[in-house]
């Protein structure tokens, strides 16, 4: 428990130093003309807190905040930024998804310090929320509203940031007619409520330290994780599909998924629910996914619809689906690429299986919001290939109720989730070493320890 009688330090927040020649520069590339000085002073000034937290050196209201592992560097977003500018520029009256964004209005004298002064100055109020209303040990998020910002700064899975000042807005208080809007858009959502707003543990040392995103490094001076999407644009892979997203798009997905599954394999996945003090069960003949473009034109028949609901059997012969929504109708595709298979996988952690991979009717019709359907499929292990499609749906429906969203279709081909049949096979081998663990006309990767059909 925090203790109300802890002394509250401000925390002293210095506007980064820059190069005259980078001030007056736009080596970024954005459109809009707020200058690189107030872009490097807001992704600076962020990425030195989120140091200091993964140094866990941070403020607290008793003490330090504990270390982060996995605290991922912020990157400067061109597009973030449009988001921001689009919100601040309504003077706070346009919509902006609420879960990837922080914002603040304040009204005073007329506001005449530069655009990076203003954004310190809510970096700073926001930052000493945390001193004055405290965390407890392992950061959950309170949904304490004075918190928000703080706690959106410090989730430690956002990698990109983009924000936008405008101190030119009226406010209807004749005692303070002007008012400042400050913005700052996340690529992914804030920490939700009971959830930790970052993970517990020690700063990276090496790359291996840095398991939120396939293929992050560790950048050694400052403890954190850095991971940057790399899209070309390139879309050729489907020639026949109009699902209208890229090749490293459709690879994210793919990856994500055999990601999970090779650290299932592994053992390295915890279970939850009553057996949240273990592992799920390794195993040596978990097979690696291969992307089925033609799964991917059938998934593009339902995301089109914009009606988040399961197709039917006939609608997907042979094949399972999984559905993810965003309230951010405008997410974009990496985002998604990455969340939703991250949102099925969690049922594991959240709800639990336990050691008897038998789907048994019970399973599998559960409770909501203890069903784990999602979480099997993805983990079927004779379940060999997948293909999705994202759909951005301003007029989609669930349920019959209009409701905005990003639309993720995936299906799978063989279709897992057959009752009274086990996931997957289980073995103390955690993962394949050799071909002969695989079976016959399979071989094993021994990178991802996943046996290639």
């Amino acid at each position: 428990m925090i203790s109300p009688f802890c002394a509250m330090v401000p925390v002293c927040f210095l506007l980064a130093i820059l190069p005259l020649s980078l001030a007056a520069s736009n080596q970024l590339g954005c459109s809009l003309n707020f200058g690189d000085d107030f872009r490097y002073t807001a992704v600076n000034n962020l990425n030195i807190y989120r140091q200091i937290v993964a140094n866990g050196t941070a403020p607290n209201k008793c003490g330090s905040l504990p270390a982060a592992k996995n605290m991922y560097k912020l990157f400067y977003n061109c597009d973030l930024e449009s988001k921001a500018y689009a919100y601040t520029s309504s003077c706070g009256s346009s919509s902006v998804p609420s879960n990837s964004m922080n914002y603040m209005t304040m009204s005073s004298a007329p506001w005449t310090g530069t655009a990076a002064s203003n954004i310190l100055t809510i970096f700073q109020t926001h930052l000493n929320a945390i001193v004055t209303n405290g965390a407890p040990a392992n950061v959950a998020f309170s949904g304490n509203s004075a918190l928000s910002g703080w706690n959106s700064y410090v989730t430690g899975t956002k990698t990109a940031v983009g924000c936008a000042v405008n101190p030119s807005c009226t406010y209807s208080n004749p005692s303070f007619p002007y008012m400042m809007v400050v913005a700052c858009v996340f690529d992914t959502p804030a920490a939700s409520t009971g959830n930790p707003s970052y993970e517990v543990g020690t700063k990276c040392a090496a790359d291996s330290d840095c398991t939120t995103y396939m293929g992050s490094t560790c950048d050694t001076t400052t403890g954190l994780c850095q991971y940057q999407f790399v899209d070309s644009g390139a879309n050729t892979l489907c020639p026949g599909s109009t699902a209208g997203w890229t090749d490293a798009q459709r690879n994210l997905m793919l990856q994500w998924h055999n990601q999970l599954r090779s650290s299932l394999a592994q053992g390295k996945e915890k279970d939850g629910g009553s057996y949240a003090s273990t592992y799920a069960p390794g195993s040596k003949t978990m097979t690696q996914m291969a992307y089925n473009c033609s799964v991917e034109i059938n998934a593009v028949n339902n995301a089109n619809g914009c009606d988040f609901a399961h197709t039917t059997s006939a609608q997907r012969p042979g094949m399972g689906e999984n559905l993810y929504m965003s309230s951010d109708v405008n997410q974009p595709e990496a985002t998604a690429a990455a969340a939703a298979p991250q949102a099925w996988w969690s049922e594991l952690p959240d709800y639990g299986f336990g050691p008897d991979l038998n789907l048994t009717s019970a399973q599998f019709n559960r409770i909501a919001p203890a069903q784990i359907g999602h979480y099997t499929q993805m983990a079927w292990q004779e379940t060999t290939t997948v293909g999705c499609a994202i759909k951005h749906c301003p007029t989609g429906t669930m349920n019959g109720v209009v409701t905005p969203m990003t639309y993720v279709v995936c299906q799978y081909y063989p279709a897992g989730n057959y009752l009274n049949q086990n996931i997957y096979v289980k073995s103390t081998q955690l993962g394949c070493a050799t071909n002969a663990d695989c079976g016959a006309g399979r071989t094993c990767n021994t990178v991802n320890k996943l046996c290639v059909v």
